[in-house]
């Protein structure tokens, strides 16, 4: 289906490469610029449930609108015979994704991140050896599970603001710090970076 989706030469354009098919199991993005385009890309997927008998659901086929216009409220889209609905939201691989792009998964990592704090304040009373404990689990847990993806999105310097402050909140736990020990103190005890760089 990939190739037959690529062959249109439709799809997103990322410099000078175009990005017209995601697949991961038996997950499928298809990519598009604009919608006519989206409907020819439609339309060889298409042909090739046609050809090689593959039914496509129509349950589990959505079209996700990012920064679009309002003309493409009244728009229809088909697949394999079938209208295809308009969603709001999208979830591939973990991450949400709207019309507006990633903020849901952005909001849920910035929340993720204040939880692993409050874990590793419960964990931290609970252990004599507090630093090595809670920087175990914020390096190999915490910060996989908030970092995932991160790559993807296009994140502000106040959401990575808002992330150092609570990697610095971490620090603090571990290191017993009050509020007035510096930033750089806490990233220097704990062997960390700045988000930014991971």
């Amino acid at each position: 289906m990939a190739v037959r989706v690529k062959r249109t030469g439709l799809g997103v354009k990322i410099g000078d490469e175009v990005l017209s098919v995601l697949m991961y199991a038996d997950d499928v993005v298809i990519l598009s610029e604009n919608h006519n385009e989206l409907q020819e890309m439609l339309n060889a997927v298409t042909e090739y449930g046609r050809d090689f008998n593959v039914r496509l659901s129509k349950e589990k086929s959505q079209v996700l609108v990012v920064n679009g216009d309002d003309s493409v409220d009244d728009r229809i889209w088909m697949v394999g015979g079938n209208e295809i609905k308009r969603t709001k939201e999208y979830k591939y691989l973990g991450i949400w994704l709207d019309d507006k792009g990633c903020e849901k998964t952005k909001h849920e990592r910035i929340a993720r991140a204040n939880q692993w704090v409050g874990r590793l304040g419960s964990v931290a009373r609970c252990r004599a050896n507090k630093y090595e404990v809670v920087r175990g689990l914020w390096k190999g847990v915490a910060v996989p599970s908030i970092m995932y993806g991160l790559e993807t999105m296009v994140w502000s310097r106040k959401e990575l603001d808002r992330l150092e402050v609570t990697q610095n909140k971490a620090g603090r736990i571990a290191l017993r710090a009050n509020r007035y020990v510096a930033v750089e103190a806490i990233r220097g005890d704990m062997g960390w970076s700045t988000s930014e760089r991971g």
